[in-house]
């Protein structure tokens, strides 16, 4: 009579190949799977986060503008100031100023900047060149 073995086979292992060569071919299956997507979700992050540092600094930018034209500073002056602090993010060729309203106390002024952007390298699924606008709406004092 045969012992009982509680419902297994006495055979622990497969037959052929041992176990740690399948393994370590698991692994490079595996990684070799795994390291491209998580490649691309990194440069994902990163375009992602250049693209809105550029819509933060511009925001910033138009935000500045409006102050200026709330106390009746110049529009040339305006514009100047902003293209000025446009030159450090490296959007100024591309970028356009406008100022309206404004004209007396307690009238709305609206500053707003559109500006072009390109992506070192390109994202699926996102234009590029990429156009970022900000308006910003204060009254006048």
């Amino acid at each position: 009579m045969r012992p009982y073995l509680g419902g297994q086979s006495r055979r622990t292992r497969p037959r052929g190949r041992c176990e740690a060569g399948s393994l370590r071919g698991q692994a490079l299956v595996e990684t070799a799977i795994s390291v491209p997507v998580v490649a691309a979700v990194l440069y994902g992050i990163m375009a992602f986060g250049e693209v809105y540092g550029a819509y933060l600094a511009l925001a910033s930018m138009s935000r500045d503008g409006a102050r200026l034209a709330a106390i009746g500073a110049p529009t040339g002056d305006i514009v100047q100031a902003l293209h000025d602090a446009l030159d450090p993010i490296g959007l100024t060729g591309a970028a356009t100023i406008s100022v309206t309203g404004g004209v007396s106390p307690g009238d709305p002024v609206t500053v707003a900047v559109t500006a072009v952007m390109t992506i070192p390298v390109p994202v699926p699924g996102l234009p590029d060149p990429l156009t970022l606008t900000a308006h910003t709406t204060m009254r006048r004092e």
